[in-house]
């Protein structure tokens, strides 16, 4: 589901702003849907390491989805451990 809203939704429609923006903007957003494992019980700490870790990975999918023009050709299953 965050990878359609995030890399489908939110990276093409700030495609038009510049590339480096939607990218960077995108991951934001997708690295902030992970703040709610602190909910669930994990340490702030893995958090914080695990919103550093989905922003980048996120960038570098950003990055992949708009080189191959296609959200299918990015395969996040290896990421979403």
């Amino acid at each position: 589901m965050e990878e359609t809203v995030c890399r489908g939704l939110i990276l093409k429609t700030l495609l038009n702003k510049s590339v480096q923006s939607a990218a960077i903007t995108s991951s934001i957003l997708f690295s902030i849907t992970h703040m709610l494992n602190v909910m669930s019980g994990q340490s702030t700490e893995q958090t914080i390491l695990q919103l550093v870790y989905a922003h980048l990975v996120g960038c570098a999918l950003a990055l992949l989805m708009v080189k191959n023009n296609n959200i299918f050709s990015v395969d996040p299953i290896p990421f979403s451990a």
